[in-house]
């Protein structure tokens, strides 16, 4: 018989981070500073708990529980996170991994938390269990002199652990502005200005009394045996406005002379139209003389853990002013409790939830989707015009510029909250 309950313990951390050493050995880490700093996570960030999966006094495999507040269309609601899913090499394919999403989801629906977040270590893995893919993250490797300058590169200065309170603020208002951030707390900010701080790799720029925005980076050899070779990896930049972008984007110039590259990993999807010269060195080229600019993968993923209390959570958001009804019917193999029938009410944008859905020839439009798709949908991540061109979605040719109107978004998700 199988039981999952919180971490408490140094042992128990112990046991945990042992078992994702040898489920993650690429991570070259050491199983009790793992342990340190999980239990320090835990007792000082509200948000984070641990969790182990235990067969009788055994632990066989655990996870990183998170209660978040994720920015919706403009509104901050409930969502739970999950990461570091571990199974001891000895206990695998078991189905522990299994039991792990599924105390996780449950866990979400008692607390409120209609929408769940992950990174998965294999998308197709997750995908299976109706998680559905968010916006690409795309990784730029462009030169210093490819980056806009100007003639001034003042106004930046170092950051450090004194700075928690203008970083907080600072990221606070980022969050508010941006669909799909999450809000942070006071320990997370810290061990930002802790870390980069300390190495000086920590800069911001104030203006009219506040921070208007931050970069962490670090530097990494671009040359096995040259000390004058070495590449600018930017961990965290947040600008607010085109001010504090122009400051930066001019001190980044500055640095032709000492950097051979920026390496820069970001979900806004365009922006190789900041650079003079988008293209990332590797020289190659595809059909039809495409230069490679970047290259992109898929990260972070969502789930609909109830669509009823994540509908009522996006009750402020305008449909792009249709007006329409749509008789949902959601396929959730790995939930099958979720799956089913839902009368969605449009009037000019807004939604109304009207319960079951009516009889045929209603005038309602059926829309048949898997609760993964139904997620990247929501989230705005894809359009229903993609999903139907790919043979995702069940909906009626005449139907499609409708429901793609209604469920479109400018509003891509992006996160920088990583767990």
């Amino acid at each position: 018989m199988r039981e999952i309950r919180r971490l408490t313990d140094e042992a128990q951390y112990l046991d945990y981070s042992r078992i994702c050493v040898n489920a993650y050995p690429g991570m070259k880490t050491d199983a009790k500073d793992m342990a340190r700093r999980f239990q320090e996570s835990s007792e000082n960030n509200p948000m984070v708990g641990h969790w182990g999966v235990y067969e009788g006094p055994a632990m066989i495999g655990g996870m990183l529980l998170l209660d978040l507040e994720m920015n919706c269309f403009g509104r901050f609601i409930p969502a739970g996170g999950v990461g570091m899913v571990a199974v001891d090499q000895i206990h695998r394919k078991r189905g522990a991994a299994r039991d792990i999403v599924n105390f996780f989801l449950d866990r979400c629906l008692e607390r409120g938390e209609s929408i769940a977040l992950l990174y998965p270590f294999r998308p197709d893995f997750y995908h299976r269990m109706g998680f559905g893919y968010g916006a690409k993250m795309e990784e730029y490797s462009f030169t210093p002199a490819s980056v806009p300058g100007s003639p001034s590169t003042g106004g930046l200065t170092y950051l450090g652990p004194d700075d928690v309170g203008r970083l907080e603020a600072c990221y606070a208002r980022a969050a508010a502005r941006q669909h799909g951030f999450c809000r942070r707390s006071r320990y997370q900010m810290g061990r930002l200005a802790k870390h980069h701080g300390e190495a000086r790799t920590l800069v911001g720029y104030p203006a009219d009394g506040e921070l208007r925005g931050y970069m962490a980076f670090e530097f990494r050899k671009a040359h096995e045996t040259s000390l004058l070779k070495n590449d600018l990896v930017i961990r965290e930049w947040i600008w607010d406005g085109p001010e504090a972008l122009t400051v930066f984007c001019s001190w980044l110039n500055s640095l032709a002379d000492q950097v051979n590259r920026i390496s820069y990993a970001t979900q806004q999807r365009d922006f190789h139209y900041l650079l003079k010269d988008a293209r990332n060195g590797s020289d190659y080229v595809f059909p039809y003389v495409t230069h490679e600019t970047n290259v992109a993968g898929v990260g972070l993923m969502y789930r609909v853990v109830s669509l009823r209390v994540l509908l009522e959570a996006m009750a402020g958001r305008d449909f792009n002013g249709a007006t329409a009804a749509v008789d949902l019917e959601l396929t959730d193999t790995f939930r099958p409790a979720n799956a089913g029938l839902h009368r969605l009410t449009f009037e000019g944008g807004r939604l109304r939830l009207d319960g079951k859905p009516g009889k045929a020839g209603s005038g309602a439009v059926p829309l048949s989707i898997d609760v993964a798709d139904l997620a990247s949908l929501l989230m705005g991540s894809v359009d229903l015009a993609t999903l139907h061109r790919f043979g995702r979605v069940g909906v009626p040719s005449e139907a499609v510029g409708l429901l793609t109107k209604l469920f479109r978004t400018d509003e891509k998700p992006e996160c920088l909250t990583s767990f």
